[in-house]
């Protein structure tokens, strides 16, 4: 273990090479995502490899794919992994989700948001979190691509993102049929959404609402529930 690693309860992640690091998003995401139990799962745009360890451990008869575009990523993903119980389950592939070949019974996806057109002072920063590296539309044609039939496709979000995306998949014949608010306290407007898509016809949509921060400043009873197999503290 060094210093700067993001340290886990069942693996750590070393992060010095990866332009996004350890996020509450990825966190959320890995630890709410639904897959079928035996589902091969596809992480589009690994970065440091966190979903992907993430899944493994709560879906332990799933074997994993990491795919990440930038080739440093790729590699620090590659010893996270290495240095993992699961290592043995995830295979870390440097590429482009566009030209990929496949298909998974589950896909998940923190997916670059910053769809306005700024720049981030650190390029790498940029290319990771801007929907320049990745549009809506080319991400939703990969999954059209990727996912197998009855397959579920789980994502993170941005609120004010949302439309544009989920315009996406109804253009591709999916569903919503999860659906979280995630929000700092009670009082002010949910930042975030977590989504799982399936394809087919609409069924009805399981809408729940997530505090993360207890009145104490701390984390909230259902956040730390959420991510109590993966916190140290």
């Amino acid at each position: 273990m060094e210093k700067g690693d993001f340290c886990f309860k069942q693996f750590a992640v070393r992060q010095d090479r990866c332009a996004m690091k350890v996020g509450t998003d990825g966190v959320l995401l890995g630890a709410w995502a639904l897959c079928s139990a035996e589902s091969d799962i596809l992480d589009i745009g690994a970065g440091t490899g966190l979903l992907a360890l993430m899944v493994a451990q709560r879906f332990p008869l799933s074997r994993v794919t990491a795919l990440e575009l930038d080739a440093d990523a790729a590699l620090q993903a590659a010893e996270n992994v290495s240095r993992s119980p699961f290592a043995d389950r995830i295979r870390v592939v440097q590429g482009d989700v566009r030209d990929f070949q496949g298909r998974w019974g589950c896909i998940v996806c923190n997916p670059p948001f910053f769809s306005e057109d700024i720049c981030s002072p650190h390029d790498g920063r940029h290319l990771a979190r801007s929907a320049h590296s990745l549009s809506f539309a080319d991400l939703w044609g990969a999954v059209v691509r990727l996912l197998l039939p009855g397959g579920l496709f789980n994502v993170i979000l941005p609120v004010r993102e949302f439309p544009d995306f989920h315009r996406h998949s109804l253009t591709h014949g999916f569903c919503l049929i999860r659906s979280t608010e995630v929000k700092t306290t009670p009082n002010k407007p949910p930042k975030r959404l977590l989504l799982t898509y399936c394809m087919g016809e609409a069924t009805a949509e399981a809408r729940t609402t997530l505090v993360l921060t207890a009145p104490d400043g701390g984390r909230s009873k259902d956040y730390q529930a959420l991510t109590e197999d993966f916190y140290l503290i």
